[in-house]
């Protein structure tokens, strides 16, 4: 395209005040106040000199700028600002708990008491039986007590919170004692130092990166000691020659001292899964049972449920977190609260495994998901997907648990690998992850791999679906 040309096509475009009047835009942009009906119109208006600077005919037909082009683009962007950011996705990783895609899926029971609640009044702080004001606290903490044996719990918006708020109600001002092999960092640039440095806690390091003993903590106590602090590692091992002083060593010092003890153990597991050959980890009530005062992990991992941070432990201890002015920003609403309690009653009935989804996937097991995979497959042929330019056969894949939870644990599985004969590995997975909703998968040389772990049986023909139509555009 000549200088030319490109001027007289730029001369062409029209102005913001004559697509306000387009007709074809009306019911479009109506229902915005004015302001927004021109910056969006801008906006298009900008994408279009764009376009035009390089000399591309996004815009242009038969060397003229194309209206209707102009007045898609405009009713696309009112299309995708309509439409919620945070949206549902399709994850093939084989990651179960996937932090960039939000953790835990929540169970059918917490997603219908989060639905009950929510969408109506409740009792989050008013005691039926009493008929008086009651505390939001009351009600996971009930759960919690019954399921750890523990004397009081409260819970708040993330375990970063709990850590936050532990550390500024019991250590503020005064030194928090950790090993040097715990000051750890977690997603997010989440270090354990930083916390205590914007709680107004006072580091104090003992031992060496990969070897504390007890004569460490003891030889660090003294007046302005406020807490001894264990952080578990749950995204990383420290292997070799190695020395950590277990938990019930430092209960019992503190005891001896009056100084209250904390384990941010993190990850939440609430029961054994080494019968499924999942690695294990340290669960809570292997915490709870060291007499520990404070105990803090997410909601959102291996426990399950919504995000939150519960701290479980000591009345003593718990009751100054629950008096605390800093609790009343950091804590949970009723959905939470209603989410987190229906997960929590699925470990007391004994149901966790076969309803919380995220113990489904993580002890499936590797005929499982051989049998997922072939009703997957009988999805595809009877949506008319096999046959033509689509091959789809097993993969053997290495599933991870995810959420910096059991770092080393490797997941067999098996997945589905999708090629396209028309098509490269990267422009399947292209076509898959800007479709609606996106479909997230591993590329490998040879197509796109879908673990069957993570994706779901109601989940296959909307893959199917998709899949139909991608075979459908012209590549």
């Amino acid at each position: 395209m000549s200088g030319a040309s490109n001027q007289a096509l730029f001369k062409q475009i029209p102005a913001v005040d004559a697509l306000l009047t387009e007709p074809a835009l009306h019911d479009v942009l109506d229902v915005f106040p004015p302001p927004l009906r021109t910056e969006l119109i801008r906006e298009e208006l900008d994408a279009v000199r764009e376009s035009l600077r390089h000399g591309e005919k996004t815009y242009v037909r038969e060397n003229t700028v194309h209206l209707p082009a102009i007045v898609s683009g405009i009713s696309q962007r009112v299309t995708e600002l309509l439409q919620p950011s945070l949206r549902p996705l399709i994850n093939g990783t084989g990651i179960v708990l996937h932090t960039n895609f939000g953790r835990a899926p929540l169970s059918e029971n917490a997603l219908k008491s989060i639905v009950e609640v929510g969408q109506g009044y409740s009792n989050l702080e008013y005691t039926i039986a009493e008929r008086k004001r009651g505390s939001r606290h009351d009600h996971a903490e009930a759960y919690l007590c019954r399921l750890l044996g523990v004397e009081a719990a409260l819970v708040v918006n993330n375990c970063a919170a709990a850590v936050l708020l532990a550390l500024t109600a019991l250590s503020r001002g005064r030194e928090t004692i950790v090993s040097r092999g715990e000051l750890v960092e977690i997603g997010g640039s989440f270090r354990i130092p930083e916390v205590m440095e914007s709680a107004g806690a006072l580091l104090r390091e003992v031992g060496t990166t990969n070897r504390t003993h007890l004569r460490d903590y003891e030889g660090a106590i003294g007046p302005d000691t406020g807490l001894l602090l264990k952080a578990y590692r749950s995204n990383f091992e420290l292997v070799g020659f190695t020395k950590e002083v277990a938990l019930e060593e430092m209960v019992a010092l503190g005891n001896q001292e009056d100084i209250p003890t904390m384990m941010d153990l993190g990850c939440g597991l609430m029961v054994d899964l080494s019968p499924f050959g999942i690695h294990r980890g340290t669960q809570v009530s292997d915490v709870v049972s060291s007499g520990v005062d404070v105990t803090c992990f997410s909601g959102d991992k291996l426990l399950g449920g919504p995000q939150c941070g519960i701290l479980v432990g000591k009345t003593r201890w718990i009751e100054r977190l629950k008096n605390h002015p800093m609790t009343r920003a950091l804590r949970v609403d009723k959905m939470v609260l209603a989410g987190l309690t229906a997960t929590l009653a699925e470990y007391l009935n004994g149901s966790w495994q076969r309803s919380i989804p995220a113990h489904q996937m993580l002890t499936a097991t590797t005929e499982q998901l051989k049998t997922s995979f072939e009703a997957f497959h009988e999805c595809l042929s009877q949506a008319g997907c096999l046959g033509g330019a689509l091959e789809v056969r097993p993969i053997e894949t290495e599933g991870k648990v995810g959420g910096g939870t059991l770092p080393t644990t490797v997941l067999p599985g098996i997945g589905a690998l999708l090629k396209l004969s028309n098509r490269s590995p990267n422009e399947l997975e292209t076509a898959l992850r800007l479709g609606t909703p996106p479909i997230i998968g591993r590329v490998t040389e040879e197509g796109v791999c879908l673990d069957m772990r993570t994706v779901r049986e109601e989940e296959w023909e909307i893959i199917a679906s998709r899949l139909s139509e991608i075979m459908d555009e012209t590549p």
